[in-house]
C-alpha cells in the first residue's frame, strides 16, 4: 500500500480516527525542508515510513517517541511486487500481470 507522505498524520497511539487506516511505530528522525518537515517512523517490523508535514503546523513529536500514523483508506494506492527475469522485485500496480507469487 502506498499513501502520499503528506497524507499521513501522526498522532498519540490509541488516538487515530476509528475509520482510519494505522499502523504504530517509533519516531526515528526528524528532517526540516524549508517549508515542509520529514518525519522517519520505523514500524515494529522494521520498515521507515516517511510522513512530511507543514512545517508551520507541525506536529509535536520528538526522536525515540512511540505514535501512531493514520491516513483516510481512500488515500491508499495498492500495489503489488512483481519479480523481473532478472529476479529483482519491482512495484507494479495492482492490475499488471505477475510473473511469480506475491511478495509479502
Amino acid at each position: 500500500v502506498m499513501v502520499r507522505p503528506s497524507l499521513v498524520e501522526i498522532v498519540a497511539p490509541g488516538r487515530a480516527p476509528e475509520a482510519h487506516s494505522r499502523i504504530d511505530g517509533t519516531v526515528r528522525g526528524i528532517v526540516y525542508a524549508g517549508d515542509s518537515r520529514k518525519v522517519i517512523v520505523e514500524t515494529p517490523s522494521g520498515v521507515e515510513i516517511i510522513c512530511r508535514e507543514d512545517a508551520a503546523h507541525p506536529t509535536s513529536v520528538a526522536v525515540d517517541q512511540h505514535v501512531t500514523l493514520h491516513w483516510d483508506p481512500r488515500s491508499s494506492i495498492v500495489t503489488r511486487l512483481r519479480t523481473t527475469p532478472e529476479s529483482a522485485p519491482v512495484s507494479a500496480p495492482a492490475s499488471a500481470p505477475l510473473t511469480e507469487s506475491i511478495a509479502s
